[in-house]
């Protein structure tokens, strides 16, 4: 790898930012053969997340299925009133390191003469002046004061086995409400060992001690008498919102659409997107323009009404088939399953919103 800046050639695409969509992207045009490749910026000295997704088999997700580090058919949402568990038949929730999965990436890109990487990150108007298609992953803005899901996360290991780990806990909304609509998400990798995050749907991120804080109490609460000790913790944000490219070039990944505005979920989007240019030479972004106009309105609601969400959710939960939860979530459903969603969910918030 060189460390140098180099212009190439008009046959080579230029590729701004080495995160997953950078490096998704440089490795399918090198395994098409298309055109050689540079890649330009370091990703890899940023703080590792887990991801999780929803995987129905689609082939663009072989790579990532035999990284995964935990998978799941059944998914929860609880509230102080209620819970429900969704099953999946088709689909399999899954989740993976963002460090062991970029590292593949980025290892099979280490030996191909095709590939010119440079950790330098480029400015806009070096870019600008690349001869050959450029691709901007890196560059893209959320409108200001949107909805930010923002979270910390402790991976924990328990004294005595106590998680369930057939299913994973998607949305437990049995957590202080104060500072925004909150909950835990917890996946757990066996008995043992969990990722416990607190998140919340809000304009304003918290401190981080906020966070560890809220899932001290929530493991106190919910697994009595079990001693806890973290092994790694995380942190993020990510905007709830339609993303503007502000770059250069062609917009892919997040600067491409790529993120499910009402939900955060990129990780299938960015995949299908990437597929989807591989075979057709299209960039689509995650959502249709009615899901799109959905989840506008979905946000509106969260905003005015928050004290429903817990109601929400759960409804979804329970009005809908684990694989039609899960198509939705990943955009790009069916008429069919929008129409179980607009069913399932309660009426007049969402007609009170419409204006």
């Amino acid at each position: 790898m060189s460390a140098r800046f180099e212009n190439k050639t008009a046959d080579t695409a230029h590729i701004i930012g080495a995160g997953l969509s950078g490096l998704l992207l440089a490795n399918g045009l090198t395994q098409a053969d298309k055109q050689s490749v540079s890649l330009y910026g370091d990703d890899a000295s940023r703080e590792a997340h887990v991801w999780g997704y929803w995987d129905a088999g689609e082939a663009f997700l072989d790579k990532a299925r035999p990284l995964a580090h935990g998978q799941w058919r059944h998914w929860k949402i609880a509230t102080p009133r209620a819970e429900a568990v969704m099953q999946g038949e088709a689909t399999v929730y899954r989740a993976v390191s963002s460090a062991v999965y970029e590292g593949h990436l980025a290892a099979a890109l280490d030996n191909d003469s095709r590939v010119y990487r440079t950790m330098r990150h480029i400015s806009l108007s070096e870019a600008e002046d690349l001869d050959g298609e450029v691709f901007d992953t890196a560059h893209y803005h959320a409108p200001d004061n949107a909805m930010l899901q923002h979270f910390g996360g402790h991976e924990v290991m328990a004294s005595r086995g106590c998680f369930d780990p057939d299913t994973a806990i998607l949305m437990d909304f049995r957590v202080p409400q104060s500072d925004g609509i909150h909950f835990i998400y917890l996946l757990p990798y066996d008995a043992h060992r969990a990722l416990v995050e607190s998140t919340v749907f809000s304009p304003t991120p918290l401190p981080h001690d906020w966070y560890d804080a809220q899932i001290a109490a929530y493991l106190a609460a919910h697994f009595d008498g079990v001693r806890f000790s973290t092994t790694q913790k995380e942190y993020g944000i990510i905007p709830m919102a339609a993303l503007q490219h502000t770059g250069t070039g062609t917009g892919i990944g997040l600067a491409g659409g790529a993120l499910r505005a009402s939900s955060g979920y990129a990780f299938h989007q960015i995949h299908r997107q990437i597929a989807t240019f591989m075979n057709d030479g299209r960039i689509r972004p995650a959502t249709s323009r009615f899901e799109s106009w959905m989840d506008k309105i979905f946000l509106r609601v969260l905003r005015r009404y928050p004290a429903i969400a817990p109601t929400l959710f759960l409804r979804m939960a329970t009005h809908m088939k684990g694989d039609h939860f899960a198509a939705f979530m990943n955009g790009r459903a069916d008429i069919a399953t929008l129409l179980r969603v607009i069913l399932a969910v309660p009426k007049w918030p969402f007609i009170r919103s419409l204006i």
